[in-house]
C-alpha cells in the first residue's frame, strides 16, 4: 500500500458499515446503550529502505506490538457480546468476540498477528502512512449493534523515533527559554505540554494558557497539525498550527513551523526549536 496519510488522523477512527448497520454513539440516545474503557497502545514502526523515495519505501519493521483492552464503563447487564475488528483499506476482517464479564484483552507481538485475516496483503506492500485500526462493537441484548468510538485504536505505521522528555524552548518570535514535556499518546502521535514553542504564553500576555497540543512524527519529518488547545482544531483561534517541521533523532533537537490567524497584532507565522534535556 503506497498512499501517505500526511494529514493528522484523531485516535478514534469513524465508522465501518456492516450488514446490521450499528449505532453510533456519538448521534444516539446514549441513556439507551452501554460505554466502554480503553486501555492500552500500539507501534508498527521500523526502517524504510535507504535512498527510496518514502511513500515507495518497504520498511524492515523493529517493533510491532498491540495492547488493546476494553472494558463496560456503564450499563454491563444490556450487553451480551463484544466483537473486535480490524480494518487496513477498504478490508474488515473480525478478530474475535468476547464476553461483557472479562471484557477485550489482544496481544499481538508479531506482524502477523496485524496482517492476519487481510486478503493479499503482506509486510512488504505496508508503507509509512498505512493504519490499521482495531474497533470493538457492543451486542445488546435487543440485538442492537453499537458502537461506541471511544474504543478505538488506530495504528499508523511509521519510522521508529522516540520523541519523549524534557526539552529546553525557544523561538523566533520573542525568544523565550522555558522547558516542556512531551510523552506519547496510544496511537504512537505525541502530546506536548507547550506546541507552539511558547508563542502564546511567552510572547504575549496570555502567561497561562500553555497552548499544549498533539503532533506526528514521520521518518524525521513532523506532520501539519491544527490539534493545539488554541489552534485551529482546538479552540478555533488558529494560534499556533504547526505547518511542517523536523526532528533530529541524533542530536534531539524538534523544530516547528507555526502560523496564526487570530490577530494582526502578533506575527503570523514563527518558528519554534526544542532540545532534549
Amino acid at each position: 500500500m503506497k498512499t501517505i496519510n500526511y494529514i493528522f488522523l484523531a485516535l478514534f477512527i469513524g465508522l465501518v458499515s456492516s450488514c446490521v448497520e450499528p449505532v453510533d454513539l456519538v448521534t444516539a440516545d446514549t441513556k439507551e446503550g452501554a460505554l466502554l474503557n480503553l486501555s492500552g497502545s500500539g507501534s508498527l514502526s521500523g526502517a524504510p529502505e535507504v535512498d527510496v523515495p518514502i511513500e515507495n519505501a518497504k520498511i524492515t519493521f523493529q517493533r510491532t506490538v498491540l495492547d488493546y483492552k476494553v472494558t463496560i464503563a456503564s450499563n454491563a447487564e444490556i450487553v451480551d457480546q463484544l466483537i473486535v475488528t480490524k480494518t487496513l483499506g477498504d478490508q474488515v476482517v473480525e478478530v474475535g468476540s468476547f464476553s461483557p464479564e472479562e471484557g477485550v484483552s489482544l496481544q499481538i507481538s508479531e506482524m502477523s498477528g496485524f496482517l492476519d485475516g487481510f486478503s493479499g496483503i503482506t509486510a512488504d506492500d505496508l508503507r509509512v502512512g498505512d493504519r490499521i485500526t482495531f474497533k470493538t462493537e457492543m451486542v445488546l441484548s435487543d440485538g442492537r449493534q453499537v458502537i461506541d468510538n471511544e474504543a478505538t485504536l488506530g495504528v499508523s505505521v511509521s519510522c521508529l523515533a522516540d520523541l519523549t522528555g524534557t526539552y529546553l524552548v525557544t523561538n523566533s518570535w520573542c525568544s523565550p527559554s522555558f522547558e516542556a514535556e512531551i510523552t506519547q499518546n496510544p496511537d504512537g502521535s505525541y502530546y506536548l505540554t507547550v506546541a507552539d514553542g511558547g508563542g502564546l504564553s511567552k510572547c504575549t500576555v496570555n502567561e497561562s494558557l500553555s497552548n499544549a497540543g498533539t503532533i506526528v512524527e514521520q521518518c524525521g519529518e513532523i506532520l501539519p497539525s491544527a490539534d493545539l488547545d488554541y489552534g485551529t482544531d482546538g479552540s478555533g483561534n488558529a494560534i499556533g498550527d504547526i505547518t511542517g517541521g523536523t526532528w533530529d533523532a541524533v542530536n534531539g533537537i524538534l523544530t516547528m513551523e507555526h502560523t496564526q490567524a487570530f490577530t494582526p497584532n502578533w506575527p503570523s507565522e514563527w518558528e519554534s526549536t526544542y532540545v532534549r534535556q
